[in-house]
């Protein structure tokens, strides 16, 4: 079931959300942010606000003749992010380490979800949203938790329009800038976690028009042959003031989500009922690709893909390269035609499903785990889905890709190292 509520929201106003609270807003609440200039400020995909993984401007290794340079003990497991010269991770603590000198420059302990570095901070969200000044690390302006609906600690954070947007667990949103909470948005009644259910916050994504959160709700009931759940993602769009702008009600959980090119891209597992031969009922499965127009609210797009059991089920990320996505299924990447959700091409398959993408101007780069401590990243032909070569690395998990200019770092644990490919 899809329940739209588009652009009437905006016009409605706070009757039409019920439990929704919008601060008044002010012309001076502090500077609007800004990000590094530069190709090379690029973060990775938990501090992407559009989670496409993409880097148009960076170019990477095409070719195998690249040098490898290893830096050890950067544990920065998730997020991390590479500046000119200065790795900003989170390994226990938040950290600047100097490429150039392979030590650390300033370390703050935090327990932080994700990170955004701005022209002047480095911002994180433990146990609120906090700015630690870029060059030293100490704290320039935090949050105060008593000053915003946010109920749980370490939000969901991201970037927009120069304002920090930050969504709970529980759903609840707020728009801040150097400190100042600008709007803020409470989860309406009838979805928050008073509610029958569970509620989780699952995405907040930025996009050029708007901020897009996704929550997902696991409810319980009770049938004659069990208690399964029935899953359900909403889907609200709020412009960069705060306003609600458009919502989306539908059946199933997210498994995927990105914005590109004024679209959004939605994967969601469906449960469903099939029969056997016998007459005896199972579950099955579907993944749902839906496609959101972020500025007007209409979807434009929709693609149901049947699973069998024999496969890994879902959609589990998306990217995107020159405007179309890239899916991640069944041990392999595909990519898509955006108008029809048709399949272009699909990669060889990987030994395990890739669960790390960096994507640059021409080629795909994939990371999966594999046997006796060996991990493997892959450099795939973004126009062919070709593989055009495979590099082992020695570790047992990575964790973050991240393309810079003509670099790709990879983001090992056991051991803990930062390993730099240059083309």
């Amino acid at each position: 079931m899809e329940v739209p509520r588009r652009r009437l929201l905006a016009l409605l106003g706070s009757s039409a959300l019920a439990g929704c609270a919008q601060l008044p807003r002010s012309n001076n609440s502090g500077t609007p942010l800004s990000l590094p200039a530069g190709s090379n400020a690029w973060p990775t995909q938990t501090a992407d606000p559009e989670r496409t993984h993409t880097n148009h401007s960076a170019s990477g290794p095409r070719h195998q003749s690249f040098t490898r340079q290893a830096y050890d003990g950067i544990s920065a497991a998730d997020p991390i992010r590479v500046v000119g010269d200065v790795v900003y991770g989170y390994n226990g603590n938040v950290f600047a380490y100097s490429l150039s000198d392979e030590k650390f420059i300033w370390e703050t302990p935090a327990l932080t979800r994700q990170l955004i570095v701005t022209e002047d901070y480095v911002i994180h969200s433990d146990p609120t949203i906090t700015a630690l000044d870029r060059k030293t690390g100490e704290q320039r302006w935090h949050v105060p938790k008593e000053e915003a609906i946010l109920q749980s600690s370490r939000p969901h954070i991201a970037f927009t329009n120069g304002t920090i947007a930050a969504a709970d667990e529980e759903g609840n949103l707020i728009g801040t800038r150097n400190g100042t909470v600008r709007w803020q948005q409470s989860i309406p009644s009838n979805r928050s976690q008073s509610s029958p259910g569970r509620v989780t916050t699952v995405r907040l994504l930025s996009s050029s028009e708007n901020l897009i959160r996704i929550v997902r709700r696991d409810q319980e009931i009770t049938r004659k042959h069990g208690t399964p759940e029935i899953q359900r993602t909403y889907v609200d769009a709020f412009s960069h003031d705060g306003t609600p702008v458009f919502h989306y009600e539908f059946s199933g959980y997210p498994t995927g989500s990105m914005v590109t090119e004024s679209r959004l891209y939605l994967a969601r597992l469906l449960p469903s009922i099939s029969t056997t031969d016998q007459g005896t009922s199972y579950p099955d499965e579907l993944t749902s690709i839906t496609v959101i127009d972020t500025t007007s609210g209409e979807i434009v797009g929709k693609r149901i893909i049947p699973l069998d059991h024999n496969t890994i089920r879902g959609i589990f990320g998306f990217a995107a390269t020159d405007g179309e996505p890239i899916t991640v299924q069944n041990h392999r990447l595909h990519r898509l035609t955006p108008s029809t959700l048709t399949t272009k091409w699909s990669s060889e398959p990987f030994p395990d499903q890739p669960r790390q993408i960096a994507v640059g101007a021409n080629t795909i780069y994939a990371a999966v785990g594999g046997d006796s401590k060996q991990s493997q990243v892959r450099c795939i032909d973004a126009a062919t889905g070709d593989t055009i070569w495979t590099e082992s690395v020695k570790a047992d998990r990575i964790s973050q890709l991240i393309l810079v200019d003509e670099s790709l770092f990879i983001s090992t644990s056991k051991p803990n190292q930062l390993i730099r490919l240059r083309a």
